[in-house]
């Protein structure tokens, strides 16, 4: 795993305030420190985050929960990330899914954008990459979800 914890914790104040809402959101990624981290930056710009550490755990999370936005690992034990977004597609199509992963293959970046990921974020990043997937992704599937065009 190559993101370094220091690199995205050192950038912090480094990113611009945006003027977009809260977002609720779920961050799904089996290393805890990476949900840590993410959690901490979008937190300091009002976003309300909660973690899965896999796709099961983040479906159960998501059952109970609405989120806004679902930023996830593709690859984690019990469920992979491909399979999350899938489920999470047909189940709850409100939600935007941004897709991390430190396998940055082409292959893989189109067959998430193909299965409705709105984003893809290739590890390793940093804060402002991070800020900036979520948000996009949140604002493309708003306009999406107004044109009634829930679906890719």
């Amino acid at each position: 795993m190559n993101t370094e914890p220091s690199r995205l914790k050192a950038s912090f104040t480094d990113v611009v305030n945006k003027s977009i809402d809260a977002l609720t959101i779920l961050i799904v990624d089996d290393e805890s420190y990476i949900c840590e981290l993410i959690a901490e930056l979008l937190g300091e710009h009002d976003h309300q985050c909660d973690t899965a550490f896999d796709g099961m755990d983040a479906l159960e999370k998501m059952s109970l929960k609405k989120y806004d936005v679902v930023l996830t690992d593709i690859k984690m034990p019990r469920m992979d990330g491909f399979t999350l977004l899938k489920n999470a597609h047909q189940l709850y199509p409100h939600s935007a899914v941004v897709v991390m992963t430190a396998f940055g293959q082409t292959y893989s970046v189109r067959q998430a954008l193909n299965m409705g990921a709105e984003e893809y974020l290739p590890k390793p990043f940093n804060s402002e990459e991070v800020l900036s997937a979520v948000e996009r992704a949140y604002q493309r599937h708003q306009e999406r979800l107004n044109n009634g065009a829930g679906k890719k």
